[in-house]
């Protein structure tokens, strides 16, 4: 199962059996019976029973869902915000979900949302905003990730063997100033024999 169809099958909408009473143990047939039990028997108001005794708990963040329209609304939300609501189907978890990532001047212009969100600290400094909102060349940002911190806007990364889509760490070069164009003749080879250029 790709990471795009178990996404989509973690945000079905599951059914909530939430119909025993808190406060003494009743099962009730459906929601209206269960609000007239709560308001009748314990005579409590069932937004101030929603409150003390249910939970329902936000699927982006775990706090709880605060109450709605009524009891029955407020369980059929499955996010506290439109905000967690948003933060549960960008990047990889959203239904058209492309890699991330296009092309400028030939390298690798990537969104933030591709790497996981414990790198956004050391990235968002580094963002570049306009045509893509919040996105990054992806050789600058593995070298930072690599090096665990931003990088200063004089340093580069060069791609050793000339292949500006190679972003592999073992393929960058963190350069202190503009590095120029072309590959170092003894980074070549040739694709067919594998013999050293120089």
């Amino acid at each position: 199962m790709t990471a795009t169809a178990e996404a989509m099958e973690r945000l079905k909408p599951t059914p909530k059996e939430k119909l025993t009473c808190g406060i003494c143990g009743l099962q009730a047939r459906h929601q209206i019976h269960f609000g007239s039990h709560v308001a009748n028997t314990h005579k409590v108001p069932i937004r101030t029973y929603y409150e003390r005794y249910d939970e329902n708990a936000c699927q982006t963040c775990g706090a709880k869902i605060p109450f709605g329209y009524d009891r029955g609304a407020t369980f059929r939300r499955r996010f506290c915000s439109s905000k967690c609501n948003g933060r549960s189907i960008r990047g990889p978890t959203h239904h058209n979900w492309k890699g991330g990532h296009t092309n400028k001047a030939g390298y690798r212009f990537c969104m933030l949302t591709s790497f996981p969100e414990t790198h956004w600290a050391i990235l968002e400094p580094m963002a570049q905003r306009g045509l893509y909102r919040e996105g990054i060349l992806e050789h600058r940002a593995v070298m930072a990730i690599s090096l665990g911190r931003p990088l200063f806007p004089n340093e580069t990364v060069h791609h050793i063997n000339g292949r500006r889509t190679d972003n592999r760490i073992e393929n960058l070069e963190l350069h202190v100033g503009p590095h120029g164009k072309g590959v170092r003749a003894k980074d070549l080879s040739c694709p067919h024999c594998g013999k050293a250029y120089a």
